[in-house]
C-alpha cells in the first residue's frame, strides 16, 4: 500500500522550479551533535504539540550516511523532518537519552519517530530501518508513501479546495437548473440578455440617461421542495457508493486484524519449533550415550572379560563420522549475521572444543537468534533469561561474584578492530568435566550500540575455581 501512494511526478517537478516549504518551515535537514541532541530529544522529540514524524538518520562508525541526508529529505518533501546525528559518537549520547537501544539508532540504521513519542513505547511502534532497508528505492517508496497515508487524515484540506469538493458531490439542484441561463443561448432569449461594450464617445451620454431594468430571473419559490426522477436517481446511487464503501472499510479492517493475528500465530508456531528441536536435541544426545553405552555392555563387555586389561577396548573408540563443531559455528554465523556476530575467539575455540553433540548447538544458535530478532524488533515481552527457559535452554546471566580477577579475563574477548566485549552471560550444556560431553557459549546481550548477541566463545568450560 506504501509503496503506492508516493509522491507523484509532478510534486518533484514543481520542488525543482519552485520553493516549498513544510508547516514547520523549511525542509532542509538539521545536524545533530553533542551540544543540541539534549535539547532536540526534549524539545522536538517529546514535545506534545508535534504533529508530524521526525525521522533521523545515524552515521556508520567511520563517517558517513547510507543515503545523503539532503537527498532524504527531498524524497520526503514535508512528510517529515529530516535529523541527522554528526558522527557516530552522538548516537551513544542519543541511546543514553532514550533509556536504552530499543527506541535509539545507530551503525547507519534509520528510525521515524511518530507524534505522541515516549520512552515507554515498544520499538516497533516507531520503524527502525536498517542500511539495507534505506538503500532499496521501493523500501524508501514505501516509506514515503506509508508516511503519506499516515498524514493524510491529520492534515487540514484547504477552505476553498473543501468547498470546491463539497459543491462537485452535491446533487444539482431544481434552482441552479432553471434560474442559470444555459451557455449559448439565443440573443431572443429574455434570461440571456446580450451584452454590448459602450463607445468610448458616447459613454458620458449613455451614463445619464435612463438604463433599461434587466429581466428577472426564472426561479423557483424558496419553500419549494420539488423532485425530479434524475436527483432520485443520483440520491440512490450516492447512497448505494456509501453503503459499499462502509463495507469495504469493514472487510479491509477485518482483513488488517487477520493479518496481524496470522503474523502472530505464525511468529508463535516458529517459537515453538525452534524450543522443540532444542529439546529434542538434547533428548537424542542423551539417547547416543546410552546407546554407546549399551553398545558397549553387549558386545564389548563379554571381550573384555576374556582378555587382558592391557587389551581393553575404550568405551569412545569407535567414532562415528559426524560434522565438526567449527562448521556448525560458521554455518550459524553465515545464515544469523542480522542477530549473532560471532567473534574470532569463537571460531577458535570451536576448533578446540571436543564436543560431540554438534547438533545440538545448532539448535541452541538458532534459537539465541529468534530471541535475538524478536528483541530486536520490540517483540520479546520478557526477560532474556525467562526467553532462553521458555526455549528449555539453561542460560546463566554473569559469572560468579568471587571469580578471581586473573580469571575473569578470559571473558574479555575483541574483535578484529581491538573492540573489547564482557562475555559474562553464558550458555550451559552439560555439567560433566568431560568436554566432550561439556560445552559453554560465552557471549553478551549488552554491548553498547550493537543490537545482535556478540558471541565470544563456543567450546570448554572457561577455568574457575570449582574446575580444573
Amino acid at each position: 500500500m506504501g509503496a503506492g501512494q508516493a509522491r507523484p511526478t509532478w510534486l518533484s517537478t514543481l520542488a525543482r522550479d519552485c520553493r516549498l516549504v513544510a508547516s514547520w518551515g523549511e525542509t532542509t535537514p538539521v545536524c545533530l551533535d553533542e551540544q543540541n541532541i539534549g535539547e532536540f530529544v526534549g524539545d522536538v522529540l517529546f514535545a506534545d504539540s508535534r504533529e508530524w514524524p521526525v525521522i533521523v538518520l545515524s552515521a556508520f562508525e567511520q563517517g558517513g550516511y547510507v543515503v545523503p541526508p539532503e537527498a532524504l529529505a527531498d524524497e520526503l518533501l514535508g512528510l517529515a523532518r529530516v535529523y541527522y546525528l554528526g558522527n557516530h559518537a552522538t548516537s551513544f549520547r542519543l541511546t543514553d537519552l532514550l533509556g536504552g537501544k530499543e527506541l535509539s539508532c545507530f551503525w547507519g540504521a534509520t528510525r521515524v519517530y511518530l507524534p505522541r513519542f515516549s520512552c515507554a513505547d515498544p520499538g516497533l511502534e516507531h520503524p527502525l530501518l536498517f542500511p539495507d532497508d534505506l538503500l532499496d528505492p521501493a523500501s524508501r517508496a514505501e516509506l514515503v508513501g506509508e508516511l503519506a497515508v499516515g498524514l493524510r487524515s491529520s492534515v487540514p484540506i484547504a477552505e476553498g479546495i473543501a468547498a470546491r469538493r463539497a459543491r462537485r458531490s452535491r446533487p444539482r439542484s431544481v434552482t441552479s437548473a432553471v434560474g442559470t441561463p444555459a451557455i449559448g443561448a439565443s440573443e431572443a432569449s429574455p434570461s440571456a440578455p446580450a451584452v454590448t461594450t459602450p463607445d468610448k464617445n458616447s459613454s458620458e451620454d449613455e451614463a445619464n440617461s435612463p438604463q433599461p431594468q434587466s429581466p428577472t430571473p426564472l426561479s423557483a419559490p424558496a419553500d419549494s421542495s420539488v423532485a425530479t426522477p434524475g436527483n432520485a436517481a443520483a440520491d440512490a446511487i450516492a447512497a448505494a457508493i456509501g453503503a459499499v464503501a462502509a463495507q469495504l472499510e469493514v472487510l479491509a479492517g477485518a482483513i488488517t486484524n487477520l493479518t496481524a493475528a496470522n503474523r502472530e500465530l505464525f511468529d508463535e508456531v516458529a517459537q515453538l519449533r525452534t524450543g522443540s528441536a532444542v529439546r529434542l536435541a538434547s533428548i537424542a544426545s542423551i539417547e547416543r550415550r546410552i546407546e554407546r553405552i549399551d553398545t558397549f555392555m553387549l558386545n564389548e563387555v563379554p571381550r573384555l572379560l576374556a582378555r587382558s586389561p592391557e587389551g581393553a577396548p575404550d568405551i569412545e573408540s569407535e567414532q562415528e563420522e559426524r560434522t565438526a563443531l567449527i562448521d556448525i559455528v560458521r554455518q550459524a554465523s553465515a545464515r544469523h549475521t542480522d542477530a549473532l556476530l560471532f567473534l574470532e575467539s569463537a571460531e577458535g575455540s570451536a576448533i578446540d572444543s571436543p564436543y560431540e553433540d554438534v547438533d545440538r548447538v545448532a539448535k541452541v544458535l538458532d534459537a539465541m537468534a529468534d530471541i535475538a530478532r524478536r528483541r530486536q524488533h520490540g517483540t520479546l515481552g520478557l526477560p532474556v533469561r525467562q526467553a532462553f527457559r521458555d526455549y528449555g535452554i539453561d542460560y546463566r546471566s554473569t559469572i560468579s561474584e568471587t571469580t578471581p580477577g586473573k580469571q575473569r579475563a578470559q571473558y574479555q574477548l575483541a574483535d578484529r578492530s581491538g573492540q573489547i566485549y564482557a562475555c559474562l552471560e553464558h550458555i550451559v550444556l552439560g555439567s560433566s568435566h568431560d568436554p566432550r560431553y561439556c560445552l559453554r557459549i560465552y557471549f553478551t546481550s549488552r554491548a553498547p550500540l550493537e543490537p545482535r548477541f556478540v558471541i565470544g566463545h563456543v567450546g570448554r568450560h572457561f577455568d574457575v575455581i570449582t574446575t580444573s
